[in-house]
């Protein structure tokens, strides 16, 4: 074992995006062997190989983006895994960049990757804005908007977050997993019925939307 293993004392990783190898080097470069175990998590690329230089105790996982399918899905329940292990004295170091909205979907129980990758589409193609793409993605998956910092506790936690949103809002970039807030179930529903796309939605997301509605306080 790594020194601290299983002590409360050790230091994670978790680097999601398109600059996720690149912010992953020069946090390594710095820490060096401080860093117990991580997590990169970047876009498939088939062309790609695991570059020498990243260290055998950091996992390197690949996603589809801009849509999520299941492998995406997959390797973001890793990313959880890997912050939910996480205890008290432990450190955790996320490296957030653009992509990573799509690349940590997890959806929700009672819906699918289809379900999710459906609705984003279906937005995606009405031409809505990141910021609104935001309001409702967060209602239907785990690790948005502060999912992923409440599955870390109690470990502490830096974010260091690479914008590539207009204003760099925190609760944007990568649909805001370090963020404070939680998800808005009323405020996407509201703006789902109030821009003509309710209707459109799968059953599943609307039945989720529906039953998180009347259960939310």
């Amino acid at each position: 074992d790594r020194p601290g293993a299983g002590t409360g004392n050790r230091t994670r990783l978790l680097a999601v995006g398109k600059a996720a190898l690149s912010m992953a080097r020069g946090a390594l470069h710095v820490l060096g062997d401080a860093v117990d175990e991580g997590l990169v998590l970047v876009p498939r690329d088939p062309g790609s190989a695991r570059p020498g230089w990243l260290p055998p105790q950091i996992r390197l996982r690949t996603g589809a983006h801009p849509l999520p399918d299941a492998g995406t899905v997959d390797s973001a329940r890793e990313a959880a895994e890997l912050v939910s292990g996480a205890e008290e004295g432990d450190r955790l170091l996320v490296l957030l960049s653009g992509g990573g909205s799509s690349l940590l979907t997890l959806p929700a129980p009672g819906l699918t990757v289809d379900d999710v990758r459906e609705t984003s589409a279906l937005l995606m193609a009405a031409g809505w804005s990141i910021e609104e793409l935001n309001t409702v993605r967060p209602a239907l998956e785990v690790l948005k908007a502060g999912g992923l910092a409440r599955m870390a506790r109690p470990a502490r936690i830096l974010g260091l977050l690479l914008s590539d949103a207009v204003g760099d809002d925190p609760a944007v970039i990568a649909s805001g997993p370090l963020g404070p807030g939680e998800a808005g179930v009323r405020d996407a529903e509201i703006l789902l019925r109030r821009r003509g796309r309710w209707d459109a939605l799968p059953p599943a997301v609307q039945a989720h939307l529906k039953s998180r509605r009347e259960t939310s306080p």
